[in-house]
């Protein structure tokens, strides 16, 4: 016996409704799967995937974010252990490729100074045999990847990578 009109509309409703909850329930989890990556630091501001650390040879440790803002200003903080030999003068250099990208503001102590060469930019600082910390502050001009090459003073350089949302 064939089907009525009415079990056929019947029939095709329901695969309409399950097909629809198929698309919420994945829809669902996208909104999840963002909301815990912009928790997890993602899209910038605090958190594990944002937060990065390097070491350089032992001699000084990075911290810096990974993911920043276009106009929101962001710190770059360089530690200098004080098992680093220092002769009283600190040198960090700074690739000078990574300044057209990130407008400098603020260095936390004042550099007793600044020497530029064709590729880096070298800050020099008063040091003790203590522990010793320098603050960039920093504000990203330009969206995309960013390379930052940091030596240390006859350290092996790092290379830090950013990216930077609109």
């Amino acid at each position: 016996m064939p089907a009525t009109k009415e079990e056929n509309d019947f029939s095709s409703t329901v695969e309409f409704h399950r097909r629809e909850w198929r698309v919420q329930r994945l829809g669902w989890i996208g909104i999840w799967a963002f909301m815990l990556l912009a928790v997890l630091g993602l899209f910038g501001g605090s958190g594990p995937l944002n937060n990065g650390r390097a070491v350089t040879d032992g001699v000084a440790s990075v911290e810096y974010e990974r993911y920043t803002r276009q106009g929101t200003k962001t710190t770059l903080n360089v530690t200098l252990h004080p098992e680093t030999p220092l002769a009283g003068t600190a040198r960090i250099a700074l690739n000078r490729a990574y300044f057209e990208a990130f407008r400098l503001y603020d260095t936390i102590p004042a550099p007793k100074a600044v020497r530029l060469h064709p590729d880096q930019m070298v800050f020099e600082f008063s040091a003790s045999g203590d522990e010793h910390e320098v603050t960039f502050v920093l504000e990203p001009e330009e969206l995309g990847w960013h390379n930052l090459t940091v030596a240390v003073d006859e350290a092996k350089p790092l290379t830090i990578r950013q990216f930077t949302y609109p």
